[in-house]
Formats: structure tokens, C-alpha cells, sequence
């Protein structure tokens, strides 16, 4: 049997445990009718929800966890253990902190880092630039980065790239451009 109950704060308001969101409100206050929940820019179902003719946004995931899942630790996001947003069945929802979430996603969802760069440096880094250090018009050493030049030279970084875009025309007795430049 299907368990609804009344959301809190929400009289006249019901959520069921397959995340179903239905009124008594309005012209049949005797009627119980479900409403259409809408999806959020991030791909959750939103549902609006209306007290003191002021309109609340509520996630249903949310609803359904509060109404049916019992919280003792007192964790502060919903998880979809099956990773599909709109899977707002109370088997497919569990309370979690937020680094269980952000764990849960990476470990048993394999989900991948939208910004693959991140934690990469030198050349390894998508934006880096490979970089020449001259002298008497020879090159002398190639760095993968401005800061693997620092690094390897002792020589400001900020200076460097001044050279490289062409505002000084040293930095630490040397000439410097990109290595795309020559």
C-alpha cells in the first residue's frame, strides 16, 4: 500500500513515497489531485507549493526524504543512491553529508570530473604554454610553464610573462617568448 502524508508546514499539501506531490487545495478542497512537478536547471523536480499567498519552490527529493526517512545524524543533502534526479522513489533516496554525496557520485556512479585539468600543472595544464629562455639570441632552456621557469631560475614569473607578451624585453638577463612564437 502506498504511504502519503501531509508535507510539513504545507497544510493541504501530500507526498507520497514514490514522490508524487498532490493538493486538497483550491476549488475541491475535498478532491486530491496531483500536481506536475517542473525540473530545476541542475535536473531535480521542483514542485511549487503555495501558504499565506506566498509561492514556495520545494525539491521533491527533499519532501520525500523528510516525510519517510528517518534522520538521527542529522545529514544535510538527499542522495539519489541510483543517480537519476528524477528517481524520487524513498528505496532510491538516502540522507547523506555532502562529501558522502560528492564520494557517492565519483565511487559508484564513476561520474567524471567536468573540468579534467584541475590539479594538473606545467605542461600538463590545458592553458599552459611551453617557454624559452634566450640569450645572444639562442635558446638556452625550455620550460613546460611560467611557473616551471620560476621554479627552475629563481626568476618572477610575472616578469617572464611581461617578456613573452612583448612589455619588456627582459627579465633576469634573458630574453623570453613563448615557444609557439618562434
Amino acid at each position: 500500500m502506498l504511504r502519503i502524508k501531509e508535507i510539513d508546514d504545507f497544510p493541504g499539501y501530500y507526498i507520497s513515497e514514490n514522490g508524487d506531490v498532490f493538493s486538497k487545495k483550491g476549488q475541491w478542497p475535498n478532491i486530491m489531485r496531483k500536481l506536475k512537478p517542473g525540473i530545476s536547471r541542475f535536473g531535480y523536480c521542483r514542485i511549487t507549493l503555495h501558504k499565506d499567498k506566498k509561492q514556495f519552490h520545494k525539491s521533491v527529493h527533499r519532501l520525500v526524504a523528510e516525510a519517510f526517512i528517518p534522520n538521527p545524524e542529522n545529514k544535510i543533502d538527499v542522495n539519489h543512491k541510483n543517480g537519476i534526479k528524477t528517481d524520487n522513489r524513498i528505496e532510491n533516496l538516502e540522507w547523506a553529508t555532502r562529501s558522502e554525496n560528492i564520494k557517492h557520485s565519483y565511487t559508484i556512479l564513476g561520474t567524471k570530473p567536468n573540468k579534467p585539468w584541475i590539479n594538473r600543472f606545467g605542461k600538463q595544464h590545458n592553458r599552459s604554454k611551453s617557454i624559452q629562455q634566450i640569450k645572444n639570441g639562442k635558446t638556452i632552456a625550455q620550460f613546460g610553464s611560467l611557473l616551471e621557469a620560476e621554479r627552475e631560475t629563481g626568476i618572477d614569473h610575472s616578469s617572464i610573462s611581461m617578456c613573452c607578451h612583448g612589455k619588456r624585453h627582459t627579465a633576469g638577463k634573458y630574453e623570453w617568448q613563448y615557444k609557439e612564437d618562434q
